[in-house]
């Protein structure tokens, strides 16, 4: 996670099998739908449009690219929205150290094509929204006061004032 100092904001960095995924899986894609679009009747090319191309704008879109902290805020900016937390309305934010991924199991979103994104479910944290693009970077789970669960990439610097210490 690259963090600059003066914006209190930290880039979203990838690992390497979240690129390798999101390689192969382009390259697949592209080739299924050049095979079908040569090969195929004009019916199938809607179908491929209705369903193909919203499921690639839905992961695409909640790729994460930056978080920032601004007073009581801390934006989340994904590539075509922006998630905010009132850190003041969050029930708890603790840091977290070590790989979250580990026997958990993906409820809907993406696991690893463009981040691992989307709903999850672990023993250790139950049902969480997830938000990073690298599997071992220092991570925050923010409860909100709806209850929600949230388990982001994040600089704990960024934060530090928030943080209940717990240990892993």
């Amino acid at each position: 996670m690259i963090q600059d100092k003066h914006l209190s904001r930290a880039y979203f960095t990838w690992d390497w099998l979240c690129i390798l995924i999101t390689l192969c899986v382009s390259i697949i894609l592209l080739g299924v739908v050049l095979f079908v679009w040569v090969d195929s009747p004009s019916w199938v090319h809607w179908y491929l449009g209705i369903f193909l191309i919203p499921a690639l704008v839905g992961v695409i879109a909640i790729c994460p690219v930056y978080i920032e902290r601004r007073g009581q805020s801390l934006f989340l900016r994904c590539l075509l929205y922006k998630h905010t937390f009132n850190l003041e309305q969050c029930r708890s934010i603790t840091p977290m150290e070590g790989a979250i991924l580990s026997g958990a199991i993906r409820s809907f979103g993406s696991g690893g094509f463009f981040g691992y994104t989307g709903y999850w479910w672990s023993k250790q944290h139950g049902h969480f929204v997830l938000y990073t693009c690298h599997r071992r970077q220092p991570t925050l789970e923010l409860i909100t006061t709806k209850g929600r669960k949230y388990i982001i990439a994040c600089p704990h610097d960024l934060v530090s004032d928030y943080l209940e210490p717990r240990a892993i």
